[in-house]
């Protein structure tokens, strides 16, 4: 299928133990796909194999019918970017050098307007000409997600599949909205398929179209976040005594802890 990344009863293992168990799902541009579980569900090994980076031990991963180890490394590169949850630097970079390399793919002659649009729409302006090392991880995961966002850039928007794992977990408040708020306008632009890692089921719930639970490497519940987020579901495979609510102002449910 044409603009589709999608993965087929995919297994991957570690010596004996089993990661990922017989997954199959899509990717779609104009979606936002949230992947959630418990500790060691498989969330960030199912995002290596999606990407590439890892192949499966059985089953197949294609983007736009061409198995992705197929593809060439740099076709493959302004297809798809990847923020992940750490990403140290060995030197001392700018912020606009760290961005730029998102370019890396791309003829550079277009390399600066680019950064200098994905800065603002990241909210990185205020950090220009600093040193990456020497921000905070908040500072640093906002200028990676201005970077994946660079490697994508194409026309004036981005285009591809975007994946990102935990992306806010250093954020706070006002940059989890923003930069949530962002990946959601963009995704709706429709040129844009992001899939992200989330733990936080309310935010999942907020922004995300459709919401991806997996458990012990398995697959166990995907769909609408209404269809997702129940009391039973989540109880089920998270073990944990909580109640699920209605948000007041948007329908969607909200999950609340028991003390």
């Amino acid at each position: 299928m044409a603009d589709v990344l999608q993965a087929h009863r995919v297994s991957l293992y570690a010596g004996e133990r089993l990661l990922l168990d017989d997954v199959t799902l899509s990717l779609r541009p104009g979606e936002v796909v949230a992947l959630i579980g418990p500790n060691g569900a498989g969330k960030s090994t199912l995002l290596r194999v999606l990407t590439g980076f890892q192949l499966p031990d059985g089953g197949s991963v294609s983007l736009a019918d061409r198995p992705l180890d197929e593809w060439p490394n740099e076709a493959l590169a302004r297809q798809r970017a990847v923020m992940r949850q750490r990403s140290g630097m060995a030197f001392s970079w700018t912020v606009e050098e760290v961005i730029a390399m998102g370019r890396a793919p791309w003829p550079e002659n277009d390399t600066q307007s680019i950064v200098s649009e994905v800065m603002a729409l990241t909210g990185c302006d205020s950090l220009a000409g600093r040193d990456f090392c020497q921000l905070s991880g908040g500072e640093q995961q906002r200028v990676q997600l201005a970077r994946a966002l660079a490697q994508l850039w194409h026309n004036g928007q981005p285009h591809g599949w975007l994946f990102l794992d935990e992306p806010t977990s250093a954020l706070d408040l006002y940059h989890q909205q923003h930069i949530l708020r962002l990946l959601r306008r963009l995704a709706l632009m429709g040129r844009l398929s992001v899939c992200i890692v989330l733990h936080d089921l309310n935010l999942a719930a907020l922004w995300a179209d459709r919401i991806i639970l997996l458990h012990g490497g398995k697959l166990v519940a995907q769909g609408s976040p209404q269809q997702v987020l129940n009391e039973s579901t989540l109880t089920q495979w998270y073990q944990a005594e909580l109640k699920v609510f209605s948000h007041p102002e948007h329908p969607v449910p909200q999950v609340w802890l028991q003390p």
